[in-house]
């Protein structure tokens, strides 16, 4: 099985416009558009959809009753030292802190494997970080530290598990 970070907003922009913003952010400079928009770089592939959430009440919930979402998928490669996958995991975490700073107008929430909620911005409460971001297991040399000083850091409701 192949891991995803997936960040999931209401659809305040095009799959393309979203993709080509978290690319530019992330590096990935080679884009395709079939048969799915996607990006990739040397450590990461992105890809951008908008679904329905027929099938996903929670996130329905979660983002007062939209009826679709926009899902950029961020698959790192299974390839990655150590090192550069704790880099990319706080890269990625900054993607997504900084596509709902950039699109004021977007809510949703920033999960692994579309379960585990490590962003999240929802109604009128702004942007939150989990407590788990804090642990050096997340915040691998101070990556994040910068971030979690920022924001507010609590223990988000994990509705997805």
């Amino acid at each position: 099985m192949s891991i995803d970070y997936n960040l999931t907003v209401s659809p305040v922009v095009s799959e393309r416009a979203a993709l080509d913003y978290v690319a530019k952010l992330l590096g990935c400079d080679r884009h395709y558009s079939d048969p799915d928009a996607a990006a990739r770089g040397d450590e990461l592939r992105i890809g951008a959809l908008r679904t329905g959430t027929e099938h996903d009440p929670e996130m329905s919930d979660l983002l007062g009753g939209e009826t679709e979402t926009l899902k950029i998928i961020f698959h790192p490669s299974k390839f990655l030292t150590e090192e550069a996958d704790a880099r990319l995991f706080a890269e990625m975490i900054g993607a997504a802190v900084r596509f709902f700073e950039d699109f004021p107008d977007a809510k949703g929430t920033f999960t692994f494997q579309g379960e585990e909620i490590y962003v999240q911005r929802l109604g009128d409460e702004g942007i939150v970080l989990d407590e788990r971001l804090r642990g050096a297991e997340y915040n691998r040399e101070g990556a994040l530290d910068e971030l979690l000083a920022k924001y507010p850091v609590r223990q988000i409701d994990q509705v997805f598990l």
